[in-house]
């Protein structure tokens, strides 16, 4: 149901930005969107369908806007509809799932499946004109003679019912009904330009800028931005010669950020969120298909007046650019499309909060001028040029625009000399960056064939790893999502920088992150020291303090063959002592209280009657894992 008092809270993310978006002229009911922090996914996905009908779109249209199939790789589907999705995907990202939607508005009843088709949808049609669908089949026992036809639904398809004309609607007929509605491809052909991803001809060291060509000056640049020899040699060159992340332990016993007594750069202080849900995880491997790093740069035009003469849009297939793609973006501007470079370094001793408010003074200039492309670089850093943060310059402008109504105006790229591992690019994307170009990750390549190449190849599947943890198909839904907390970081800096961000420990404000990069800063250029060897992967006597030390390790070995409780107590003492100097638990203390009385606490036969297993859903659990588990919670008295 409509409601002219719709929460701005219950639309997607780019939705959001557009509704803030007052350099179109917006229909009046778009004032009535409201902030609110309150509101499900379930409402949000149900209220943005009904915001989106108002701008005269068809129902099954706004369905298929929202959840798109995963047309990307899908070279079957007809190049009408290709351009159709091409369009949709500029006005917003698609809405991942996994999910099984159900519709109607009186005329059409219709479902849907997400582009992995994870939920399980099946129907059967009867003789009588009964369609029926759940999750299961044979919900319903009906004898075979009464059972006209039955089928799947499959992964981003729509099965549509026209109530008027008592029919269905087949699939494939509703989406070329769709993509003929407008000359999708003539926009395609004249308003969108494919960027070039791979590097045809490999030529890094002429494309940095002149601070990372000389070795010295590289080396001191590598200085500047926190290079260790660990991350150049266990990192760096695995990537350009495997082209895929090193594997390495899930466990971490090193300090964190803001407990470690080593300098730290602001992405150690963030940490990615995963979805902790029952559905099964999806392998970036397995349904590459369903995935996609394709992103399209450039000015949005409204999405309540869609307009296929907008402004022209840059495709690219990933966010990593190649130096030969970072080049021709410089030389070959495409028509229609304006880049404006903005530099992210400051003198030493300027105050942070006046060099962040100045940078994004100038981004509010370019986004209200004719700028589509905004270049966020730090490449112009020297002694006398320090460059901020990275991620705090990309969040202080990212949501500067989206507070002024900007943001949808241009695309922001950043060129940072600090960005080298997955996770530091995961950070700029997932905080509004939009394209990449790690200058300085490539100038520190070593000297082999296709290490460019390679180096970008393990990124882009490093991303999609890390995609997968949240269910998110597609960058563009990730882009800008900031699926990150922030361990560490005062509650100040991150509400005016990364608001949305959840932070529940406190720690670094803006001035003392300002005062542990100005050490860093002046450190790099005072001498001309080699890297340092910070022993974060591997323990190092002199490097970063891990909580499980050779010392602990050779402990518990002897403790386990003599079965000696004494040295085994001298292991666990070694190990809470380093505990609590690396992590938050080992901080806690529990305070003295009196015993809670034997007969004021409830006997397990009371406690287990408030077990319940119905969260578990059928399609979860084989039919004898849900007839065990029904036994034992009759057993202990459960639900």
């Amino acid at each position: 149901m409509w409601t002219e008092e719709l929460p701005r809270h219950l639309v997607p993310r780019m939705f959001s930005r557009a509704l803030s978006d007052h350099s179109h002229a917006a229909p009046s009911w778009v004032e009535h969107l409201r902030n609110d922090a309150q509101g499900s996914d379930s409402a949000a996905l149900d209220q943005s369908l009904a915001c989106l009908l108002r701008t005269g779109r068809s129902l099954p249209q706004v369905v298929r806007m929202m959840i798109p199939q995963a047309w990307q790789h899908d070279m079957h589907l007809s190049a009408e509809l290709r351009a159709f999705y091409a369009y949709q995907a500029g006005l917003m990202e698609a809405w991942d799932g996994p999910a099984l939607m159900l519709f109607s508005d009186g005329r059409y009843v219709g479902a849907t499946l997400d582009r992995n088709g994870l939920r399980p949808a099946r129907y059967l049609i009867t003789e009588d004109q009964r369609l029926i669908l759940a999750s299961e089949a044979g919900t319903l026992d009906l004898p075979p003679s009464e059972i006209a036809s039955r089928a799947r639904l499959a992964p981003g398809h729509i099965l549509l019912v026209d109530l008027d004309e008592g029919h269905c609607i087949p699939d494939q007929t509703l989406m070329q009904t769709m993509a003929q509605q407008q000359d999708y491809q003539g926009w395609q052909s004249h308003h969108l330009v494919h960027a070039a991803g791979q590097d045809p001809a490999p030529s890094r060291h002429s494309l940095p800028p002149k601070q990372v060509q000389d070795p010295e000056q590289r080396q001191q640049s590598q200085r500047a931005f926190g290079y260790t020899h660990e991350l150049l040699h266990q990192v760096l060159e695995p990537m350009a010669a495997q082209a895929r992340e090193p594997v390495g332990s899930m466990g971490r016993d090193t300090p964190l950020a803001v407990l470690s007594e080593r300098p730290q750069r602001l992405f150690n202080f963030f940490h990615q969120r995963f979805a902790q849900v029952t559905n099964p995880p999806i392998d970036p491997l397995r349904e590459s298909l369903a995935m996609s790093l394709q992103m399209l740069l450039g000015r949005r035009g409204p999405w309540w007046t869609p307009d296929l003469n907008s402004h022209p849009r840059l495709q690219i297939d990933a966010p990593l650019l190649s130096p030969h793609a970072w080049q021709r973006l410089h030389k070959e501007t495409p028509v229609g499309i304006k880049l404006a470079r903005v530099s992210t370094c400051i003198d030493p001793e300027t105050d942070w909060q006046q060099g962040l408010d100045a940078l994004c003074a100038q981004a509010r200039a370019h986004a209200e001028g004719d700028t589509t492309l905004l270049l966020l670089c730090d490449d112009d850093h020297s002694r006398e040029r320090m460059p901020l943060p990275a991620l705090l310059a990309l969040s202080a402008v990212h949501q500067d625009l989206l507070r002024k109504g900007l943001r949808l105006e241009l695309s922001v790229l950043v060129a940072s000399g600090e960005a080298l591992t997955v996770m530091q690019q995961a950070l700029l994307l997932g905080y509004g960056a939009e394209a990449l170009y790690p200058y300085l990750a490539y100038a520190s390549l070593p000297e082999q064939p296709e290490a460019e190449n390679n180096y970008r190849h393990a990124v882009h599947q490093g991303l999609l790893k890390i995609m997968s943890k949240m269910g998110i198909a597609t960058l563009q839904s990730y882009c800008g999502a900031q699926m990150f907390e922030s361990i560490g970081l005062d509650q100040a800096l991150v509400e005016a920088y990364f608001p949305g961000t959840a932070a529940p420990v406190g720690g670094y404000g803006l001035n003392e992150l300002a005062s542990l990069y100005r050490e860093q800063h002046h450190a790099a250029y005072a001498q001309h020291a080699p890297l340092p060897n910070e022993g974060l992967y591997r323990w190092r006597r002199d490097g970063e303090r891990h909580m499980y030390t050779p010392h602990a390790v050779g402990l518990l070995q002897h403790a386990v063959r003599s079965a000696n409780r004494k040295v085994f107590r001298r292991y666990m003492s070694v190990v809470d002592a380093e505990t609590k100097r690396c992590t938050l638990r080992g901080l806690l203390r529990c305070r003295p209280a009196e015993p809670v009385p034997l007969d004021d606490v409830e006997p397990a036969s009371a406690i287990v009657r408030r077990f319940k297993t119905s969260a578990m859903s059928m399609g979860s659990l084989s039919k004898e894992a849900h007839e065990n588990l029904a036994i034992a919670m009759n057993r202990l008295g459960g639900r």
